[in-house]
């Protein structure tokens, strides 16, 4: 990929459009305050910021400031391949321009009459009256005050969990911090290897009184840089970019920032045997990758623990170092030397002599750890990574060997739970160790271990192989932080739902049947993805826990939307609400105004009576309903009754590696084993993704 100095050069040269091409295909040449920006052969930002876009190929893009819609059109225009399109506003800009439309409406409309004619379905294309700025921080306390803040609004929030974004543009409050604001906010949306582009970077010196926000923009720019520089590529102030008036007063200078991608390549998996490295004469070159880096190598070549330098890795109590604690630090260094050498033995031994003089050297255990398992001595090396992170916690080192030796064992859940807690010590995380375990490939098969079954092989395939095993032309765009996530800490809103929204938008049945409706989400999933009716059963007046306490409630994030909807159903205003009885269920589809394609069924599923449905009526099925066993086993007899050839069945909440671990993941497990062996027999595939909750079967 070229750098972005090279990018924007190369559009300096040759622009790919006029801003008039652009614009004559969204009507948005005339009709708004901006008319003559629209038309000017001297406009070049909008073309400037669409050869961009049209370099990086987003799929999914994440826009700061609506305005009227033109640098949306843009950015779609660009991107051919889009899947989502989020816009957040504050929706006053028309009010402040005396302009009678208001702004968002102005540009939702002339943007989805473009996606109609262009067959781009408008629920990909999102826009959001929201304020963006952090409550209490000076931006937008001025202005916009009473508007929702971005995180208090559910659907919105939903959204960005549920996606990385390969591109954002920030052109929201540009004076005081209100930038930098911006660009922190949005900053862990953007996907590794992703692109953040801002406007209006004008030098105070220069613009001085030209522009109201001369230097801040810049400023903020620039604190956010040093802010986030161990997760930043490269970064550019291209300072091209045009609107009328000709010349300095007409500038636009654009910000650049490429965030770091994931390491693409992972250390080599050991066999099932042990971590035995194939020439134990020298070190293995995946452990010489990194194994135990804290620091610098002279020679620029990543080591072990040269970190043991005290100043930066403090490896005992307290702040004094004493003679035998420099001792100590020199045998470690030693050790390093001799290592790269290739003198395993000679290593180990200045290692032991570093931990003899001072006890609580963690770098040393770790690099101890390093040389047993060059030797094949596992347990050994498992032991010292151990007592490193008992003496280190956050030793970053020791954490990524020990969950190297974890996953080569297949314990990846292990691992991630490790990896979990680290993430809640120190949020910045740790690159390496994110991508082992975002690169983890499965086992063909998971065993699930039954009392009246016995061992039960259930096939996986990886969420990345998906396209192969089901035909798709193309593989899924899948977040790295689910990757990474332990699956006892899933939700289904987040890390499910690009799965399931993967299948339906591929899949694209016409007709749907899912058993278990609650408020709608999972239906919305396949409403927004294709063109499909979908049937969808759940009980009038909701479930109960074995306590009597009812069974689905509401998250505190979800109260202001659900307090809302409670509001139309002329209902008082509670603490909290019972959300899978009638009024509350399916209201996510209705609030999206999705009712038109659905048929809501109001029964327990054990008593849907289907002799009126012919065999074959539906192309797809979900069973996320009653989560008990005899519950699963009728809603999987009768979906395979109603499923057509070559349709998919899928299960929500099948989970083998923790499948005891929650009553819902026990009851789905315990109904499919039970007709474990009807259900093959009536399949062409059945496999659990990889990682999901989802088991899937595509039937004969």
């Amino acid at each position: 990929m070229k750098k972005l100095p090279e990018v924007c050069k190369a559009l300096e040269l040759k622009l790919p459009v006029t801003s008039r091409e652009l614009f004559a295909e969204f009507n948005l040449l005339s009709g708004h305050p901006w008319e003559e920006t629209a038309g000017s052969e001297v406009t070049t930002y909008y073309p400037c910021l669409y050869g961009i876009a049209q370099t990086e190929r987003p799929r999914r893009i994440l826009e700061i400031g609506t305005a009227f819609g033109m640098s949306a059109a843009t950015l779609l225009k660009a991107s051919p391949e889009i899947e989502l399109f989020v816009s957040l506003d504050l929706g006053i800009y028309a009010d402040q321009l005396g302009f009678s439309t208001n702004n968002i409406d102005f540009a939702r409309e002339k943007i989805h009459d473009w996606c109609r004619r262009k067959g781009i379905p408008v629920e990909r294309v999102r826009f959001f009256r929201a304020n963006t700025q952090p409550l209490g921080k000076g931006d937008n306390e001025n202005m916009g005050a009473d508007i929702p803040r971005w995180h208090q609004i559910p659907e919105l929030v939903n959204l960005l969990k549920e996606h990385e974004f390969d591109l954002i543009f920030v052109d929201g409050k540009h004076t005081e911090d209100g930038l930098f604001n911006d660009l922190t906010t949005f900053w862990p949306f953007l996907k590794p290897g992703g692109l953040i582009v801002c406007d209006d970077l004008h030098d105070e010196a220069t613009y001085q009184g030209i522009f109201p926000w001369a230097g801040d923009t810049l400023r903020s720019f620039e604190r956010f840089l040093r802010d986030h520089e161990p997760e930043i590529e490269e970064f550019f102030i291209w300072d091209f970019p045009q609107v009328p008036p000709e010349g300095l007063l007409g500038r636009r200078p654009f910000g650049l920032i490429r965030k770091k991608r994931l390491l693409t390549q992972s250390p080599e998996t050991p066999n099932s045997e042990g971590l035995a490295p194939p020439d134990r004469t020298k070190p293995d070159s995946t452990q010489e990758k990194r194994l135990a880096s804290s620091g610098p190598d002279p020679t620029n070549k990543p080591v072990f623990a040269t970190g043991a330098d005290l100043k930066r890795q403090p490896a005992f109590p307290g702040d004094q170092v004493t003679r035998n604690d420099s001792r100590a630090v020199q045998e470690n260094r030693e050790g390093e030397r001799l290592f790269l050498q290739g003198d395993v033995e000679g290593a180990l031994k200045a290692f032991t002599r570093a931990i003899a003089i001072a006890p609580n050297l963690a770098p040393a255990y770790n690099n101890l750890g390093v040389c047993y398992w060059q030797k094949g001595e596992f347990e050994n090396a498992v032991n010292h990574f151990l007592k490193a992170l008992e003496l280190d916690p956050d030793n970053a080192d020791a954490l990524a060997n020990y969950i190297k030796i974890l996953i080569s064992l297949n314990e990846v859940e292990g691992a991630k739970k490790l990896y979990s807690n680290y993430l809640k010590r120190n949020p910045a995380g740790d690159e390496e160790i994110a991508s082992v375990l975002a690169n983890f490939t499965p086992p063909p098969c998971v065993t699930i271990e039954h009392k009246e079954m016995g061992a039960v092989g259930i096939p996986v395939v990886s969420v990345k192989n998906l396209h192969e095993k089901l035909g798709f032309e193309r593989p899924i765009s899948y977040p790295v932080s689910s990757f990474i996530k332990p699956l006892a800490e899933w939700k289904m809103e987040s890390d499910d739902a690009p799965t399931f929204r993967y299948i339906y938008r591929n899949f694209r049945p016409r007709r749907h049947l899912e058993f278990g409706t609650w408020q709608g989400t999972g239906t919305v999933y396949c409403l927004e993805e294709c063109d499909a009716t979908v049937w969808t059963i759940n009980l009038p007046f909701g479930e109960d826990k074995p306590s009597g306490e009812a069974a689905y409630g509401c998250e505190e994030a979800e109260l202001p939307a659900i307090r809302a909807w409670a509001r139309k159903l002329g209902l008082p205003e509670q603490g909290s609400y019972r959300t899978d009885t009638i009024g509350f269920i399916g209201r996510v589809y209705l609030q999206k105004e999705l009712g038109h394609r659905v048929c809501q069924i109001y029964c327990d599923s054990r008593k849907w009576e289907i002799s009126n449905y012919p065999p074959g009526f539906f192309d797809s099925a979900l069973i996320d309903g009653g989560h008990t066993k005899d519950v699963v086993i009728n809603d999987t007899l009768k979906a395979f009754q109603l499923a057509r050839s070559g349709g998919i069945i899928m299960w929500h909440d099948f989970c083998p590696p923790i499948w005891k671990e929650f009553a819902t993941t026990l009851g789905v497990t315990e109904g499919v084993l039970a007709i474990w062996k009807e259900i093959q027999k009536q399949v062409e595939q059945l496999f659990w993704i990889y990682p999901s909750f989802i088991l899937l079967a595509v039937k004969k």
